[in-house]
């Protein structure tokens, strides 16, 4: 799978990495599902996407998206981190849990090294 380059150490320019929190999409955009930093201090409008090192789908079209990350919830992998189609089942439209044919099925188990530059931030519930 092709990456997108990994960003550098991510930080808040004014309180540093320690004030970063890791946030999903949740609204209803083309956005929807994708990770990103934000800054808890009060008041700060630090946003930085938190997907740069992620594996792109492969989804038709001239710049297919970064796949999501998600978590295994199956009993003989429950836990292991994955990336996978935003469209795909799963991706937690009504048309994706149908199956919808915008999605290619795109499914790769993650790296640690994927996952490094979501150390300490990244849990189960993000």
């Amino acid at each position: 799978a092709t990456a997108m380059s990994a960003p550098a150490v991510v930080g808040c320019r004014a309180h540093g990495r320690r004030s970063l929190v890791l946030r999903r999409v949740q609204k209803e955009t083309p956005n929807r599902w994708r990770l990103f930093f934000a800054c808890r201090a009060a008041g700060c409008n630090f946003f930085e996407w938190a997907d740069g090192g992620f594996p792109r789908c492969k989804c038709a079209g001239p710049a297919p998206p970064a796949a999501v990350l998600r978590v295994s919830k199956k009993e003989a992998s429950g836990g292991r981190w994955f990336f996978s189609c935003r469209g795909g089942k799963g991706g937690g439209t009504p048309a994706a849990a149908a199956g919808a044919a915008d999605s290619c099925n795109f499914f790769e188990w993650a790296q640690p090294s994927q996952l490094q530059p979501l150390d300490g931030l990244l849990n189960p519930l993000t």
